[in-house]
């Protein structure tokens, strides 16, 4: 209905979820569960879940919840057992902590956050976290976007794919590029770009600064050296046969990506270097 409606009791629903028109009020006494192989419609700013809601199976999902007429979906996919349950809600505040961050994040928000519970087994999910207006939910740059999870100390950052638009009032949605690591608490989360880089320091050639050169040291193969900006522009590119040193151009400061590549298999396929000028 139109004024919306609570649940009295746990529900459950083994087919569709319609959502049409009105609110549906759930608690912790009061949850809704839908059982492997239902559906639901995506919901609405006047009708969706306002509270927490129970997905069980390894279906891919999107639980149409929000608060107080916020609608804010949030979305799991890659699930390989069926009896795995994730119990979701949103909340339009920011969680206890947001300053406590890890290595490559620089914030994450504090406007709004999700829960996300996972229960019957350990399987690990993609995420996906969804705006309907960017300029409400504080994204303002989806280059920089991550899908955060909370750890139980820091907030860790997952490298994730925007789509949508970050900009005005503009809807949009990250997702998780792999499963996961943690639950619990998820938001959104702005990285310096070092998440989900590899960095090379033993077995593969290493790359050093000296100065305003770059060394290239243990290299046996031909390769090519490129290190990159923080936007992915090249500033260097140097074929590379061996050990060498590379004079750099004058640069600003910021963090940079020293990228060799080699020609042939007998190095690995790229080998990254992430270097704070």
């Amino acid at each position: 209905t139109g004024g919306g409606a609570s649940l009295s009791g746990p529900s459950t629903v083994a087919g569709p979820l319609t959502l049409d028109n009105g609110l549906l009020h759930t608690g912790s006494n009061d949850l809704l569960t839908l059982l492997h192989g239902s559906s639901s419609t995506t919901g609405s700013a006047t009708s969706h879940v306002d509270g927490p809601m129970r997905k069980v199976g390894n279906d891919a999902f999107v639980f149409p919840v929000g608060k107080a007429g916020q609608w804010r979906r949030i979305g799991i996919s890659s699930i390989n057992d069926q009896d795995t349950e994730f119990t979701a809600e949103f909340f339009d505040s920011p969680y206890t902590n947001t300053t406590s961050i890890g290595p490559g994040l620089v914030s994450v928000n504090a406007i709004e956050h999700w829960s996300l519970a996972r229960a019957g087994t350990a399987d690990d999910a993609r995420v996906e976290l969804f705006w309907e207006d960017a300029a409400a939910s504080g994204i303002t740059d989806c280059a920089t976007l991550v899908v955060s999870a909370w750890d139980g100390t820091s907030w860790q950052g997952a490298l994730s794919t925007p789509s949508g638009s970050c900009t005005g009032n503009d809807p949009g949605a990250l997702i998780s590029n792999n499963a996961v690591e943690y639950y619990d608490v998820l938001t959104f989360g702005s990285n310096d770009g070092t998440i989900g880089v590899d960095e090379i320091v033993s077995t593969a050639p290493s790359i050093s600064f000296n100065g305003n050169a770059i060394q290239v040291r243990g290299n046996t193969a031909q390769a090519d050296l490129t290190l990159l900006d923080a936007s992915g522009k090249a500033v260097l590119s140097e074929p590379v046969t061996g050990d060498g040193s590379f004079s750099l151009p004058t640069l600003p400061s910021g963090w940079y990506s020293a990228v060799l590549a080699p020609r042939s298999g007998h190095l690995p396929a790229r080998t990254f270097i992430v270097v704070l000028w």
